[in-house]
């Protein structure tokens, strides 16, 4: 088992570092993963809820950040006896074995959480630290500033909660160092600064510039497939961020999706569209967001709103209107929208959301109800399903952009009758709804549907394929289990990128040769990257100049391949009129001759027969001459043998006649 020390980051210590995963029968290979795996980690979601009920409890009073952390944390956890015998260690010549938990195999992390999640669990039911989270090594959570406790091994006063903490440790014999035990606000908890008195938390702008560039990268033309393990690594990095930035969540709804299945790390995977455009919008997000995020916004409750919808939609039409302005809107639903009625609900909600972030001002309060509860999930937890993502993403863009506090929420349909008549165009019910609400003389206006950057970006594929709209889409059970469709775009990469991974290495070599020579060309030529009729026939004609025409065809064909993934037409422009006539014209006007080397003469004969006369032959040389007189006057088949050798009979004897060709039959 390998060993070696590594740099801590931020540090200048080094962690000691056992190869679990080195040569074939590494001891990561005999561990089920799946069991290992997916166990949660406290986030500052929670510290955030724990801060708001602080400042409700303890109104007006000075608040600290605290953190403490386990020294050596991951070998404080013994291993069972089997196992310390595959940990054993060869130095100079002497085997070692490590009986604790090590930094290197894939289970030490879930076998020190287990053990300090029970450590939490004793601390807050126990000890009464209510206000505590843990990030695998790293204990934190809010104090009172002036609520400060001796601690005798350290000789200096700590908070409370994180005394209290330290003591049970101490019972328990986990170890700790006084550099690890900190307090102070605001104090940076898991990389991000928390200032427990301004509810705020901010990202270090180094480390928002590293995202930027990071996804920068990742949206370089080309950059088409990392390893699995850089992909989660990067869903790591962005969940970490989604601490400060929950409104980027959108751009992961495509992500996770890709990579299931997958345990392979060296295992390639390419970026697919949809990955792609959620990625620029992450890019366009980050220009937008500021790098504090206040908890303030998050605190208030329904009476508090400035503006309050309500919203319903139906197979006719949508409609939401506002009390406090006697206005209501009404559209009809969009005759290609698909017959999924949360979709229509997502969309009137969003045609509310865009016309009252048009008249409000920053940091006003806005209040949407809907009696669609998909609507409220989704708005909520910012998740959807892959081709639901970009009205959601349009909503996100549209808050973030008008700095406005939303909150949706479901109301029962019996309670939102004003809003489902306005949906039908029953103007006249409305108003006396309306009315009976102490709503008096109702108007009721036209407003154009929203118009998100995609055309028709929510259409499900079973409608973009053509499905009718009565169709019955209940699914029968134990038929086939239920699979996420494809949109037709997704469909065509796929298949190109599996008639891509046909061909052979070596073929594929001189394939990346022609794509080089191609993006060299358009590249001298100022020409457009996309493949087209007009560039194709340009670079037949260009590189006929220099090159065979016959090694051009084979270019293409490299062209072809290495480009259809990206542009899934290329095959059909490449076998347009224009290409092929353009190619067949320089296979005529750019041809060379064909290079072949001299026939073998009677002469040439003579002189290799007079050659190993004069020298000392042996069996070797015999049996050359006999091969080489052999293919020479028998295998008639040998075409240029045969017509020099007949034509040397004909100059040397006149009367000898060429056999006749025989006839096939």
């Amino acid at each position: 088992m390998p060993i070696y020390a590594v740099p801590k980051p931020g540090s200048t210590d080094l962690r000691l570092v056992n190869d679990h995963s080195a040569g074939p029968y590494s001891l990561n290979s005999m561990i089920n993963h799946s069991l290992v795996t997916g166990y949660p980690l406290d986030n500052l979601h929670q510290l955030g809820d724990m801060l708001l009920n602080l400042h409700v409890l303890t109104p007006g009073l000075d608040l600290v950040m605290w953190k403490s952390d386990i020294a050596e944390a991951y070998r404080m956890c013994p291993m069972h006896p089997m196992w310390k015998i595959k940990q054993a260690v060869r130095i100079d010549g002497k085997y070692y074995i490590d009986r604790t938990n090590c930094f290197g195999s894939s289970a030490s992390f879930a076998i020190f959480i287990s053990v300090n999640r029970l450590i939490a669990w004793i601390a807050k039911n126990d000890h009464g630290i209510s206000s505590l989270i843990t990030y695998v090594d790293d204990s934190s959570g809010p104090a009172v500033a002036t609520d400060k406790t001796y601690y005798d091994p350290y000789g200096t006063s700590l908070p409370s909660p994180q005394v209290t903490l330290l003591c049970l440790w101490d019972e328990l014999g986990i170890p700790h160092k006084p550099k690890k035990q900190v307090h102070s606000s605001p104090l940076p908890i898991i990389g991000i600064d928390v200032n427990p008195n301004n509810l705020a938390f901010t990202l270090p702008d180094l480390a928002r510039r590293r995202l930027i560039t990071e996804l920068e990268t990742w949206m370089s033309p080309s950059s088409t497939h990392f390893r699995l393990h850089w992909w989660q690594k990067l869903g790591g990095w962005i969940n970490w961020v989604l601490n400060v930035f929950p409104d980027l969540r959108p751009c992961l709804n495509a992500f996770y999706s890709k990579i299931a299945g997958k345990s392979q790390a060296s295992l390639y995977v390419r970026i697919n569209n949809d990955i792609h455009n959620n990625f620029i919008w992450a890019l366009s997000m980050l220009e937008l967001l500021p790098p504090v995020r206040l908890l303030h916004s998050l605190a208030w409750t329904q009476s508090e709103a400035d503006v309050t919808v309500f919203c319903n939609a139906c197979s006719k039409g949508m409609g939401f209107w506002i009390p406090d302005t006697n206005n209501a809107f009404y559209c009809p639903t969009p005759p290609d929208a698909p017959p999924l009625i949360y979709y229509v609900e997502a969309l009137c909600v969003l045609a509310a959301l865009s016309h009252c972030c048009s008249s409000m001002t920053p940091n006003q309060k806005l209040l949407l109800y809907t009696d669609n509860s998909n609507v409220v999930d989704i708005l909520s937890s910012l998740r959807c399903r892959a081709e639901f993502n970009t009205i959601l993403k349009h909503t996100v863009t549209t808050r973030v952009q008008s700095q406005v506090d939303l909150w949706v929420l479901h109301i029962w349909g019996e309670m939102n009758t004003v809003a489902d008549a306005i949906s039908r165009a029953e103007f006249d019910r409305a108003k006396v709804l309306a009315a009976d609400l102490s709503v008096p003389n109702l108007s009721i206006n036209n407003f154009p549907p929203p118009s998100p950057t995609n055309t028709n970006p929510l259409q499900p594929p079973s409608y973009v394929a053509g499905g009718y709209t009565k169709m019955n889409f209940e699914v029968t059970s134990g038929r086939q289990p239920s699979r996420e469709p494809w949109p037709m775009d997704r469909l065509l990469q796929e298949r190109a990128i599996a008639l891509g991974n046909t061909i052979e290495p070596a073929t594929l070599r001189t394939y990346n040769s022609a794509l080089t020579s191609y993006l060299t060309f358009i590249c001298t030529h100022n020409l457009p990257t996309s493949p087209s009729k007009g560039t194709l026939s340009f670079y037949v004609v260009y590189m006929s100049h220099h090159i065979s025409p016959r090694s051009v065809t084979t270019y293409l064909s490299g062209i072809v391949q290495q480009l259809e993934p990206f542009y899934p037409l290329i095959r059909d422009i490449r076998n347009s009129k224009l290409v092929q006539r353009t190619l067949q014209g320089c296979l005529k006007s750019c041809a060379q001759p064909t290079r072949r080397k001299r026939a073998l003469t009677i002469s040439d004969l003579t002189n290799v027969l007079a050659h190993f006369n004069n020298n000392p032959t042996g069996h070797d040389n015999l049996l050359f001459l006999s091969m080489l007189f052999t293919g020479f006057f028998s295998l008639m088949r040998l075409g240029e043998t045969m017509f020099l050798f007949f034509s040397y009979l004909l100059f040397s004897f006149p009367s000898t006649s060429l056999p006749k060709k025989k006839k096939k039959f």
